[in-house]
């Protein structure tokens, strides 16, 4: 089968991050594929798949709010992904139309929960 793990970051950061990579490899083992979804950060793991994640939130790839450059266009892009991103919609779904998942898992998604597109997953 074919999972797709959805997670603001896809590295090695805490907690969460150390859950999904566990789960990635417990899946793994038992003969299943494993398709991250994430945001591109520059902490995140490689994966084949890192095309299909999202832009930062900042500008200056800070991975934390508290570490982003407070410009104008770094708080609009924050505020608007807490809503609704056109980007995620459309990266989401082109990974879901490439890879076909059977399931999807939903770990974390903090501040940007909105921006993840939950709809996309009825493909």
């Amino acid at each position: 089968m074919k999972f797709l793990l959805i997670n603001i970051r896809y590295g090695y950061v805490g907690g969460p991050e150390r859950y999904l990579f566990n789960l990635k490899e417990l899946l793994e083992q038992q003969g299943h594929q494993v398709i991250p979804f994430s945001i591109k950060y520059p902490i995140n793991a490689p994966s084949e798949f890192e095309d299909y994640f999202a832009s930062p939130l900042s500008d200056d790839e800070s991975v934390y709010f508290t570490e982003q450059r407070h410009s104008i266009p770094n708080v609009l892009k924050t505020l608007a992904r807490n809503f609704y991103s056109t980007e995620v919609e459309e990266k989401l779904g082109r990974l879901i139309d490439a890879t076909k998942p059977d399931y999807a898992i939903v770990l974390l998604l903090n501040h940007d929960r909105r921006g993840v597109n939950i709809h996309q997953l009825k493909r």
